[in-house]
């Protein structure tokens, strides 16, 4: 998704089905806020209405900012949990 701030945004709202008003009721992200990075072409969250976001969205802080996530790759080794099953 390669949009701005405010349409990555609305498009959180729009999923989870609620207002800015609920949103920032739950999410402890003003009201103010909400209309700010939803108006202005060029807003920037600070790191707490970022990480409030981030969780109330659950959404990596990275994607609301650039619509982008990296994917981490992890390696698990499969342990023996007895001799004949294995869990990941």
């Amino acid at each position: 998704m390669d949009d701005s701030l405010a349409e990555r945004i609305q498009y959180l709202l729009d999923r989870k089905g609620v207002t800015p008003y609920i949103a920032s009721k739950k999410s402890g992200v003003s009201e103010a806020t909400f209309s700010r990075l939803l108006s202005q072409k060029n807003a920037k969250p600070n790191s707490y209405t970022l990480n409030r976001l981030s969780e109330y969205f659950n959404i990596s802080e990275q994607w609301i900012l650039t619509g982008k996530t990296k994917v981490k790759k992890t390696w698990k080794p499969i342990l023996p949990v007895s001799r004949n099953k294995y869990q990941l």
